[in-house]
């Protein structure tokens, strides 16, 4: 069980790798897991072409996490042994069946904890398709995403 007081640091820290602005933070853990915490920024809406102000702008640039008030989206993510550093974002945890939105980074802290503390997997995570159809019952074609 991971120490309550321990401060976990970002194993990489680089600029947002879909967006070329903003922030992205990973973890690591010895249980397999990891999160990928995200921080856009008005760069982030530029840089796809989209406005940064008027209505558009009321709405932000898509992530629910922003570096000016120093929120994160965060993902917790598993990192596939047979594929050499690659992760994919899981849906399944008992922490969260989704992205969680504006963390702060005391919030951030405990749910690095808490993924820290999970056990380990023993199967891999279903894939976007296998998640559409097991929840909506609806196939969806690799191209169609």
């Amino acid at each position: 069980m991971a120490d309550e007081q321990q401060v976990f640091r970002p194993a990489i820290e680089r600029p947002h790798p879909t967006y070329n602005a903003g922030k992205q933070r990973i973890y690591t853990f010895k249980n397999g897991y990891g999160a990928s915490a995200v921080q856009g920024n008005d760069e982030c809406c530029r840089n796809l072409g989209l406005p940064t102000e008027g209505l558009f702008g009321l709405f932000g640039h898509g992530l629910h996490g922003d570096e000016y008030n120093n929120t994160w989206e965060v993902a917790i993510i598993w990192f596939d042994p047979e594929r050499d550093g690659s992760y994919d974002i899981v849906y399944d945890t008992p922490i969260t069946e989704d992205v969680i939105g504006h963390v702060n980074d005391e919030l951030l802290q405990q749910l690095l904890r808490q993924i820290a503390a999970l056990p380990p997997r023993t199967t891999k995570p279903l894939t976007f398709q296998e998640r559409m159809n097991a929840k909506y019952g609806i196939e969806i074609k690799e191209n169609e995403r």
